[in-house]
C-alpha cells in the first residue's frame, strides 16, 4: 500500500511538471 501511495505521489509530481513545462513529447517519452 505504501509503495502504491508513493508511486501515485511521483506521478502527481511528474504531471505537475508537465503542466508547468507544457507539452514536451521528449519528456513524456522518457517516463
Amino acid at each position: 500500500a505504501a509503495e502504491g501511495e508513493r508511486f501515485s505521489q511521483v506521478i502527481k509530481e511528474i504531471t505537475e511538471e508537465i503542466k508547468t513545462l507544457g507539452p514536451n513529447k521528449k519528456f513524456v517519452k522518457e517516463i
